[in-house]
């Protein structure tokens, strides 16, 4: 029988740590992904989940600076199971994917505070039937973006959900 341990992901990375060791550099981040689906109640719901990614300067892995919170990153990998005896006694279990490859996802970044947009949000219209529709057929500012990737409006204060709503550039 052939065993298998490979992990996929795409998403936004959170926290980013570098450090270097001899000749050797290193980085420890987080990656957001999220999976949008319709809930019980037929409205969409979103489940977020964080992943813990370590990755080595190398063949396959892009330069490790250039990792920043915020960017959209695929990463291939390994899970990687650790225990470990914690400061209150208790053994606890760390899992950590181990990356072979990581590159930044075009448009990681391309998206800034200042810039307007257009934003068509997934519309139920109250009943089953999902459609794509303009938000109040206005363009929006952009006021920030945060470390899960939402987009924050400056006219509404209004936070888009990535995967759920469509921006588009004006």
């Amino acid at each position: 029988m052939e065993y298998l341990n490979k992990v996929e992901i795409r998403g936004v990375i959170g926290q980013v740590h570098i450090t270097k060791v001899a000749d050797t550099e290193t980085a420890q981040f987080s990656v957001l992904t999220e999976d949008v689906f319709r809930s019980k109640d037929g409205g969409a719901a979103i489940n977020c989940t964080w992943f813990s990614v370590r990755a080595w300067k190398g063949r396959g892995i892009v330069e490790l600076e250039k990792l920043q919170k915020g960017s959209k990153v695929h990463v291939i990998g390994r899970f990687r199971c650790q225990k470990y005896v914690g400061s209150d006694g208790c053994e606890k279990t760390c899992y950590e994917v181990i990356a072979s490859t990581v590159e930044l996802v075009e448009g990681g970044n391309a998206m800034k505070p200042g810039d307007k947009i257009k934003v068509i949000r997934m519309d139920d219209g109250g009943g089953k039937d999902w459609q794509a529709r303009e938000l109040n057929g206005k363009t929006y500012t952009i006021s920030f973006i945060d470390s899960a990737g939402q987009i924050h409006l400056e006219e509404t204060g209004l936070a888009l959900i990535p995967g759920v709503d469509i921006f588009v550039p004006v």
